[in-house]
């Protein structure tokens, strides 16, 4: 009865509750007077108690010498709270099992607090994977900047040959073309000359045929 954060009680080996302390109580609401006869089934949630679960935990008990659990289990104005739960079987002189103690803890506040804790885990897990994710694309972005600023200057370098190439191209057609003019002006020169010889062969002619006349 001093430990009043316990609920204690002795089932028989139907499961009906034989015994019962303060601490039970204070946790489920029944009083020694209302519980002590009843089958402890009613602690149990509807879909719990219907699944076989009380039957269950006295059987693992039995048979393993205790049984540990946690659930959701109901107090007599029909709230619920989670409850951490040893059953323990009781043996008799010779040996064989004869009932079943049983202690339960709620831990609700504990379940909740683990609950926050986990959910805050996996927000930072998630913000973890983002970051990480983020600073992957980041190094990506950078490599590319990088790559991106390698090809500009190689890019600018092959400019920079093609614009000495296209200079070097323009001085060559400016000699060819300079050249091609003063191709021109020979080859005038020379068909004026052509000209000139031709008007002297035919005076040499006219004063050969002169000549020939006067011999």
């Amino acid at each position: 009865d001093s430990l009043v954060d316990y609920a204690i009680y002795m089932l028989d080996l139907d499961g009906i509750v034989k015994s019962w302390n303060v601490g039970a109580q204070r946790m489920k609401g029944y009083s020694a007077q209302e519980i002590i006869g009843s089958h402890f089934s009613v602690f149990f949630t509807t879909d719990d108690a219907r699944s076989g679960e009380p039957a269950r935990s006295l059987r693992i008990a039995s048979l393993n010498g205790t049984f540990k659990g946690e659930g959701w289990r109901v107090r007599k104005d029909g709230s619920r709270f989670w409850a951490s739960e040893v059953v323990d079987a009781v043996h008799g002189a010779a040996g064989e099992v004869v009932g079943f103690a049983k202690v339960t803890c709620d831990v609700t506040e504990l379940r909740a607090t683990s609950e926050k804790l986990r959910r805050e885990k996996d927000q930072l897990t998630d913000t973890i994977k983002v970051w990480t994710a983020a600073k992957v694309i980041a190094d990506e972005a950078k490599a590319r900047a990088v790559e991106a600023k390698a090809l500009a200057v190689e890019a600018k370098v092959v400019a920079d040959a093609a614009k000495e190439a296209a200079a070097r191209e323009k001085t060559i057609a400016d000699e060819a073309k300079a050249r091609a003019v003063e191709g021109k002006v020979i080859a005038d020169e020379a068909k004026a000359l052509a000209i000139e010889a031709k008007v002297i062969a035919d005076e040499a002619k006219a004063f050969a045929a002169q000549e020939k006349v006067i011999a």
